[in-house]
């Protein structure tokens, strides 16, 4: 703007000086050496595209309000001369508007090159030839203009006349192009014709200026039609007419397939009326007469040449294949086609509308009818796999029926039958002897074996899961026979996988007892979660562990995260299983889990980086400005980090700079780094090392810290409700955003340095302010759901506590149960009033009291068990577990409970979205035991599933 004052200007004088209309990387590095600047050209030209991929840049990118100038307005440069009384009757013009003849001609020639591209394109696109007021005045606007309208309306209708043609535009141009419109007229008959066979006889679709001045001089046109081919020639590269430029309406009626226009008719003067013709001349001017001979006369032969049509040769009716060989060219046999294309759902017989579906999809080109009567000569409704090959039919379905008959899957077969393994294979020899078991006849054996093998001819060996189908087909069948009430309901595909797969683990865990017993230890069953797969479902959830460690776990950067965060984690990722013995694994006995037992490879390997970079530079801030991003342009892509890594850490191959940037990386989907994704290098480090090793403050840079896309975004809040309100928004109320934004570590208080960071995290900057709002009026420095939203807490203390009483209502046999095995001599004690003593007052249900005589007996006692919400919330809304509480559900429950507000309005106080019709548990409480794992006390691991205890603990304890 210093050196030209315009943005036109200068993509005119600066940049566009070939005058191409684009601007690579060359034109932007000898703009940028005119300046003076020392810029990356290939950098800044990559900031104007628009469309990725592309190696050049328009005006629109470089500046979209010149680009709108040089559309709508006249521009002239600072390189011209212009006389002062000419730029300052430009100034006014373009102040005023187009209000004036001339202003108009210079905005269309300035926009569309030449009048007649103007008249042609926007104007006039539908080619009627004029102009009403309504039409103009709307296409004046649509054209983006603006001035006195009228004024210029009176300037054009010469006439006064209300219409607006070509000639009072342009009278030249359009007497050029009339003169020449009249002799193809009279000549040819019409515009299309006359294209065809006067101006492109060669058929190509264009024609050049010479053609084009050949064909007017043999019209007799007598002016300059050299002239008028640059006029009719749209702007730009192109040398050459197309039927679309020479006559609009022509090449609609060709697009129509009107070569004679009778859609387009022309109005001829002279005094000829209909009342001037015969009966048999306005008969045969009529449409339907024109259109029969238009038709007639495209079918000629001289039409179809002087069209260059194609018509194909006639050729013999191609040889229609077999059904027969069809299916066994494709499937191998016809009872392999029957299981995978004509039956493939295995419902067993098919009817005619469905057979017609199957086996034209099957590729069959026959007559259909003729098929199904060669089929079913017999006239039958339905079509079935005997009816196709009658003997390999037979031998199947006489197979597997004397298999139903004895055994309900095949696994059972594969071992008792064959001797084999589930997951074993079967060849001819031991079909052949299983037939033998079976006492089926040997004569079929091959047919049978052909018949049920997939693919016959790849391979000589049956599996289990290659006779499934046919199986559970047979044996719906099979059931059909039956009276209606000893049917039994038949299994799915895939039970006998099931079975074998059940049948393996008792072999292995079998197995695995008898060498148990025989070394004289107890059965350790081993968990199948691992850190591997915890780490897998970090990433997946989280882009890499380096990310969920600095975003979700540690967050607070104080180097170790609790067991209670941890689990909190492993429950929102979907992680279950032996999560104790997961912890105890990562851990051992520190009891604070550290990122280099989460994840060691990624410690070591950020560690590794961070001494090399702090070895080069000194901080990790220093190596970011001067090696990472030394043009101070705050963001760096994946290709320009691995140059970078190539000059900062040299010894890093390509594959470990890639490594590097993933860890960097803060969220899915990005593809850049900034400066706050470089902290991720701090991961592992003491909290003390930490300021020390980034080297411009960090409790300064903190404030800066990685954010998502929606935290980036400051929100203006400093009042209660405005922060209450984008809680709602963000969680669905505020009982779920107190429970997963504000109390994240479950202390039911939140503290000014944990509001804090919870504010800085959801992108509020008025901490201060808020926080002294909600403490007003209260003696304690500290946040409760009750001073968050009073409503919800005495609700929610109310439902607490009646989840709690009712978790204690235990049946009374269990107190006769626990007495025996304790041997105490009371019999009337009940299992709730024990329980009492262990409860404090607050939590003891109504008319509770503790026993002196039961308290000096509780070291006698087993130690009772502590009420569960999740025992309450089951008997009281979840009896059938079905997980999910709608409505309904909830205010039976609540009534059950005994609750004393409205249940409706404490449905909406606690479901998490504002839509959602239903509740679960884990809406109110984490539930950090999912699984319902119960404790074994002589088994090293604690939280396994019960069924995996020997059935006679109990009994030899």
């Amino acid at each position: 703007m210093k050196k030209y004052g315009d943005m036109l200007v200068a993509w005119q004088e600066g940049l566009d000086l070939n005058e191409t209309g684009r601007v690579g990387e060359v034109e932007v590095t000898e703009c940028l050496k005119d300046l003076g600047l020392a810029l990356d050209a290939k950098q800044l030209l990559g900031m104007f595209l628009s469309v990725p991929g592309t190696t050049h840049m328009l005006l629109k990118d470089f500046d979209p309000k010149a680009h709108v100038r040089w559309k709508t307005e006249s521009f002239v440069s600072q390189g011209d001369a212009e006389p002062a009384d000419a730029a300052k009757g430009r100034t006014d013009r373009t102040r005023l508007g187009v209000s004036t003849k001339d202003a108009l001609i210079a905005a269309l020639i300035s926009r569309f090159g030449s009048l007649y591209r103007a008249w042609r394109e926007g104007l006039d696109p539908t080619g009627r030839g004029r102009l009403s007021w309504g039409e103009f005045t709307y296409i004046y606007r649509r054209l983006g203009l603006h001035g006195d309208l009228q004024a210029l309306w009176n300037e054009l209708d010469t006439e006064q006349i209300g219409v607006f043609r070509f000639s009072d535009l342009d009278e030249e141009t359009d007497s050029l192009w009339s003169e020449m419109y009249w002799c193809f007229q009279q000549e040819y008959g019409n515009m299309l014709r006359a294209w065809m066979k006067g101006v492109d006889v060669d058929g190509e679709g264009h024609v050049n200026k010479e053609q084009f001045v050949q064909a007017c001089r043999k019209v007799g046109y007598m002016k300059d039609a050299g002239v008028l081919f640059e006029i009719m020639r749209p702007t730009g590269e192109r040398h050459f007419l197309s039927l679309q430029d020479f006559d609009m309406k022509a090449y609609q009626a060709f697009m129509r397939n009107d070569f004679r226009m009778l859609s387009e008719p022309e109005k001829k003067g002279g005094p000829g009326s209909l009342l001037d013709m015969s009966l048999q001349e306005r008969t045969d001017k009529g449409f339907f007469f024109q259109i029969r001979r238009g038709w007639q006369a495209s079918k000629s032969p001289e039409f179809a040449k002087s069209c260059k049509v194609y018509v194909p040769p006639k050729q013999e009716p191609e040889r229609v294949e077999g059904f027969a060989n069809l299916c066994c060219r494709k499937y191998g046999s016809l009872v392999a086609a029957w299981r995978f294309g004509i039956d493939p759902k295995g419902r067993g017989q098919l009817n005619f509308n469905e057979f017609c579906t199957a086996v034209r999809r099957l590729g069959y080109r026959g007559s259909l009818r003729n098929l199904w009567e060669s089929i079913c000569p017999d006239g039958s409704y339905v079509v079935r796999l005997k009816d196709l090959d009658f003997d390999s039919g037979e031998a199947v379905t006489l197979f597997f029926e004397t298999i139903h008959e004895k055994f309900e899957d095949l696994a059972t077969v594969w071992s008792q039958i064959f001797k084999k393994e589930a997951y074993a294979s079967i060849s001819l020899d031991d079909l052949m002897e299983g037939c033998k078991a079976l006492d089926l006849p040997e004569d079929f054996v091959e047919k049978l074996f052909l018949g049920l093998h997939p693919t016959p001819g790849q391979k000589e060996a049956l599996f289990l899961w290659d006779l499934e189908d046919m199986f559970v087909v047979t044996r719906r069948l099979w059931e059909r026979k039956k009276p209606k009430d000893l049917r039994r309901p038949v299994k799915p595909v895939g039970t006998s996988l099931i079975v074998a797969k059940e049948a393996n683990e008792a072999r292995l865990r079998s197995q695995k007892e008898a060498e148990a017993a025989e070394a004289g230890e107890a059965l350790v069953v081993n968990h199948s979660l691992s850190p591997q797969l915890v780490r897998a479902a970090l990433e997946r959830d989280f882009v890499s562990t380096v990310a969920c460690w600095n975003t979700e776990l540690d967050w607070r950067a104080r180097g170790c995260v609790t067991r209670g965060n941890f689990l909190v984690l492993m429950y929102r990722c979907g992680v279950s299983g032996n999560l104790q013995k997961l912890w105890t694994d990562l851990t051992g006995d520190r009891g604070l889990l550290r990122f280099d037992d989460l994840d060691p490879a990624a410690h070591k390997f950020l560690g590794d980086r961070r001494q090399q970079l702090l070895a080069t530079y000194g901080n990790l801030s220093k190596a970011w400005h001067e090696g990472f991003d030394p043009d101070n342009l705050g963001i760096v892509d994946e290709q320009d980090f691995a140059t970078a890594c190539s000059r900062a850490l040299p010894s890093l191959t390509s594959k470990e700079a890639s490594m590097l940037f993933h860890y960097v990386m803060a969220r899915h989907g990005q593809r850049s780094a900034r400066k706050e994704n470089w902290k991720a290098l701090l991961t592992g480090l003491a909290p003390s090392e930490r300021s020390t090793a980034w080297g411009e403050g960090l409790e300064g840079a903190a404030d800066d810290s990685a954010m998502s896309p929606e935290q980036e975004q400051v929100r203006a809040i400093d009042t209660l409700e405005g922060f209450k309100a984008m809680l709602v928004a963000k969680y669905g109320s505020l009982f779920a955003a107190w429970k997963h934004a504000l109390d994240r570590e479950h202390n039911s208080y939140v503290m000014k340095q944990d509001f804090s960071l919870t504010c800085r995290r959801l992108g509020v900057k008025e901490v201060a302010s808020l926080w002294r709002q909600f403490v007003h009026g209260t003696n304690k420095d500290l946040i409760t759901l009750e001073v968050l939203h009073p409503e919800t807490a005495e609700c929610w203390a109310e439902l607490h506590r009646l989840l709690l009483e009712a978790a204690l209502r235990q049946p009374k046999a269990s107190h006769s149960q626990a007495c025996q095995a304790q041997g105490s001599q009371d019999k009337s004690l009940e299992t709730c009033d024990s329980l009492a003593t262990c409860l404090p007052e607050t939590q003891r249900p109504e008319g509770m009291e503790p026993d002196e005589s039961i308290a000096t007996n509780l070291g006698t006692l087993e130690r009772p068990r502590l009420p569960s919400l999740k025992d309450g919330w089951r008997r009281a809304f979840d009896p059938r577990n079905i997980r999910r509480v709608d409505r309904q559900r909830f205010y039976e429950g609540c009534k059950k409970l005994g609750y004393s507000k409205d249940p409706g309005r404490l449905f909406d106080l606690l479901r998490p979205e504002p839509f959602r019709e239903y509740l679960v548990y884990e809406d109110l409480v984490t539930d950090l035991n999912p699984n319902k794992f119960e404790v074994k006390p002589n088994i090293k691991d604690t939280y396994l599933p019960m069924r995996y205890v020997a059935k006679d603990d109990e009994a030899l304890r």
